[in-house]
């Protein structure tokens, strides 16, 4: 499977000439399942940790009209994405790959999915969020879901054939959080409890 993220120009995404918004890939050995703890690893500190509503693609396809792209995925959940802030900014400011910095091991616990029949309101709206044992909480809302959905798949089956079971992370709604060891972290799609886990 392919994780794709689309993300938001922000401070620790400060890309010269990209536009407002970068698409990159995840590798499937960051995925984290089953909520077992995230390890982050030294390299990684200081650790920021954005969240995302993440799509499932169910079915393949290439070069998708957004007219047609809603067939495309079937279900949500929330994701903690955690980037090596320090490490990315390096990287970026010697123009070095940075994959590293945001895909590394178990940097993206993915919660259960939730059908999006169960999720979508009348308005096309889902909710999603986390909130952590220290007192944050990270909360989102996607304005006409089947929209973005279209866009974004759209947009990456311009570059990229989508296949079932791959993953899209949205443009993260809030400024990232940088957790501590030992933080305990729950996540939630519209009134679904969909992942947990320790940072350790």
């Amino acid at each position: 499977m392919t994780v794709f993220v689309l993300h938001n120009i922000s401070e620790h995404l400060a890309l010269n000439g990209c536009g407002t918004e970068v698409l990159y890939t995840l590798p499937d050995t960051a995925l984290q399942r089953n909520g077992k703890p995230v390890f982050i690893p030294d390299f990684a500190m200081p650790c920021e940790m954005t969240v995302h509503l993440a799509l499932r693609i169910s079915r393949l396809g290439r070069t998708v009209s957004p007219r047609f792209a809603y067939r495309y995925w079937d279900a949500a959940t929330v994701v903690p994405h955690f980037v090596a802030k320090e490490m990315l900014l390096e990287a970026q400011r010697q123009g070095l790959p940075w994959s590293a910095a945001t895909g590394f091991d178990s940097a993206l616990p993915v919660g259960n999915f939730i059908a999006k029949e169960d999720l979508l309101a009348a308005d096309g709206v889902i909710a999603y969020g986390i909130q952590t044992s220290d007192g944050a909480e990270m909360k989102g809302t996607a304005q006409d879901v089947e929209t973005l959905a279209a866009s974004a798949i759209a947009r990456i089956s311009k570059y990229y054939m989508v296949r079932n079971g791959d993953m899209i992370l949205l443009p993260a709604p809030v400024k990232g959080y940088c957790p501590s060891i030992n933080t305990h972290v729950e996540g939630y799609v519209g009134d679904h409890r969909v992942l947990a886990f320790n940072i350790k």
